[in-house]
């Protein structure tokens, strides 16, 4: 294969790789939105307990345990989705880094082809021009 071939491909698979690590970055991005209003929406469900007044009237006491436990449960119920939330944000984000990092890997495969081709062609023009650097002055 051509070292044109080579780099075209390379450089292929390279933005293949780029676009999953942007992909997944993008994910990221979104569960992290998640999990934060998650736990913003768990902290005002536990506010809402703290706010409540002490002492109901006589007809709301019988309700309030009842209601404790429903905002508690439903609070639990935030902070576990919250921890499975976090957990995969943070699964995506080193698989973004991973796709980063092979992504990045293409690129020095890619700029060594370069570099040797670059080599490659400075040796043929040394090499072309050697017979003319060569050569002694006239001395006429």
């Amino acid at each position: 294969m051509t070292d044109t071939r080579r780099r075209r491909s390379i450089a292929l698979i390279e933005r293949l790789a780029r676009d999953r690590a942007k992909a997944a970055a993008r994910e990221h991005a979104t569960l992290d939105a998640e999990h934060a209003r998650l736990v913003a929406e768990r902290d005002d469900v536990l506010a809402s307990l703290v706010d409540y007044p002490a002492l109901p009237d006589a007809a709301a006491a019988r309700y309030v345990a009842g209601w404790i436990r429903s905002v508690s449960a439903h609070a639990d119920h935030l902070a576990q989705d919250a921890a499975r939330t976090r957990v995969r944000c943070d699964e995506v984000a080193r698989q973004a880094a991973d796709e980063f990092r092979e992504a990045e890997t293409y690129r020095h495969l890619i700029d060594r082809i370069d570099a040797a081709g670059a080599e490659r062609e400075r040796a043929a023009e040394i090499e072309l021009l050697s017979a003319y650097l060569t050569k002694q002055p006239r001395t006429d």
